[in-house]
């Protein structure tokens, strides 16, 4: 063989060489988001300090979360309290999403695993956008159906091993996250802070009936001690644990719903309401007109009055160690309250649906708050 064709054999060679070189890198690209990414962080880079507002848009529907100072509001909603901690775990779980698996999609396959925008005409899921105080972008997303690692009986009840979702700015490739996402909704019964009008430290009760039956709880100065009937008999004794059920049901009042007020239907279930007023050991005054029973649920109005206070009163002879963690205390428990408490113009717009076991408690008559006596033999 000659030198010259020694050396073209040789140049053919590195050139076949060099393009098997290409074409097995260009293979392991195609590959990588399968398995380079496999554990990341899906939303890289998003920071929840910088979240002010998030917008969860489903075909129809949409709505918004917005932070409001130390609390989350639903502007949709006449900027009713969201539930803080739902929106803060919702935020936890979205920065905490790592990529189980992806795979390369198409249009048709976009269209089956619901990860079209919110809009399309098919196959739309559940767009979910984080911006910034300015509106500027921060991530978004779209949450598509569930995954599950076997099929289930039924999808739709079934608890979901993950799901499948898509970036946007990724349109061509699905990944399948460990978290099922089921917060990832535009309903705002799901957000709402159903106790939003429960009382914190309730010092009386009051309940005044359209029939006139009326009664009114105390309590003494000591706030261990127990609570009493005002105008009560000598015969008469309080329930003790009829007392603590009613006591409960202020503390933790629960909200199904809320919706705009509705003046014709305000004048008919509202027409003989059940009057309930609860004072706070912080000086607010919670007031709540009921209506009759409607699917479970009872229309109702409610207000609140009064003015939290700026700072804890202290206490003679405490040490300013002790006195600075009160304070901390009182700080943390005024923050807690206020950023659940409804403004009046919200509460001047919407009436509440309140669920009928909630106010079983809170709407007892006089008498079942009594001891019953002893039955005569």
């Amino acid at each position: 063989m000659s030198a010259r064709l020694l050396g073209i054999l040789i140049a053919v060679l590195v050139v076949l060489g060099g393009a098997a070189v290409w074409v097995h890198q260009k293979e392991r690209a195609n590959q990588a988001p399968a398995s380079a990414t496999l554990g990341d962080p899906f939303l890289k880079d998003l920071q929840a300090a910088n979240i002010a507002s998030i917008r969860i848009t489903e075909p129809g529907k949409a709505l918004t979360l917005r932070r409001d100072g130390a609390r989350w509001v639903i502007p949709e909603r006449g900027d009713f309290p969201a539930d803080f901690a739902k929106v803060r775990n919702f935020v936890v779980d979205a920065l905490a999403l790592k990529i189980g698996q992806s795979e390369p999609i198409n249009g048709a396959d976009r269209t089956r695993l619901r990860l079209n925008e919110p809009s399309a005409a098919e196959g739309g899921g559940t767009l979910v956008e984080f911006e910034a105080a300015d509106g500027k972008p921060l991530a978004r997303m779209i949450v598509g159906n569930k995954y599950f690692k076997r099929k289930p009986d039924n999808p739709k009840t079934a608890q979901a091993d993950g799901r499948f979702v898509l970036r946007p700015d990724a349109a061509g490739t699905a990944v399948i996250v460990a978290d099922p996402l089921e917060q990832s909704v535009a309903e705002n019964v799901q957000w709402i802070d159903r106790h939003a009008l429960a009382a914190e430290d309730p010092v009386s009760i009051d309940v005044r009936h359209a029939d006139g039956n009326h009664w009114r709880l105390v309590k003494g100065p000591d706030a261990d001690g127990p609570w009493k009937l005002v105008g009560a008999k000598p015969s008469e004794k309080l329930a003790e644990t009829t007392v603590l059920s009613v006591v409960a049901a202020a503390r933790g009042l629960d909200i199904a719903d809320i919706v705009e007020k509705d003046p014709q239907h305000m004048a008919k279930a509202l027409d003989k309401p059940t009057v309930i007023t609860v004072v706070t050991a912080d000086g607010l005054t919670y007031t709540l007109k009921v209506g009759e029973a409607e699917d479970r649920n009872r229309y109702a109005v409610g207000t609140i009055e009064g003015e939290l206070p700026a700072a804890r009163k202290p206490v003679e002879g405490e040490k300013p160690e002790d006195a600075a963690a009160r304070d901390k205390a009182f700080g943390d428990r005024i923050a807690k309250i206020r950023a659940r408490m409804p403004d009046e113009r919200t509460l001047a717009k919407y009436a509440l649906l309140i669920p009928d076991t909630t106010l079983v408690d809170l709407t007892k008559k006089r008498a079942d708050l009594l001891e019953k006596p002893p039955a005569k033999h």
